[in-house]
């Protein structure tokens, strides 16, 4: 009988090749990329074993989301954004669904990575309590 496990069945080729091509998105190409910096993330923690890494590409993925919804890292929260026109509506729903998404991810991908690799953890906990 086969045992199905969680872990991915990419090669360890395959995942390098992955790796690098979202370093190279998120490095050279859109320092900004929340969905690029999440990927390398969760490869980072889930299949590289990098959790430093990890932390801080999802710090980035958060800070990236959050400061366009005018959430910022230090606790206040600026308007810049909430006052755009009606049909832009859409597009903050959007992104306020996509970090709430974000912060999940972080909340659980994270959950194993070591206590001092926690800033990103921290910032989502603490972005999850956001009204």
């Amino acid at each position: 009988s086969s045992s199905s496990s969680s872990s991915s069945s990419l090669s360890k080729p395959a995942i390098d090749k992955a790796a690098q091509y979202w370093r190279k998105l998120v490095d050279d190409v859109d320092p900004t990329h929340v969905n690029g910096l999440r990927r390398l993330a969760r490869l980072e923690m889930e299949q590289l074993g990098n959790p430093k890494q990890a932390d801080q590409r999802y710090l980035m993925a958060l800070n990236n989301l959050a400061s366009f919804l005018g959430h910022s890292s230090n606790g206040s929260s600026s308007s810049s954004n909430l006052n755009l026109p009606i049909e832009n509506n859409r597009t903050l729903n959007e992104k306020n669904s996509e970090l709430d998404g974000l912060i999940n991810e972080v909340l659980s991908v994270m959950s194993t990575a070591p206590a001092r690799f926690d800033q990103s953890r921290l910032f989502a906990e603490k972005l999850k309590r956001r009204t």
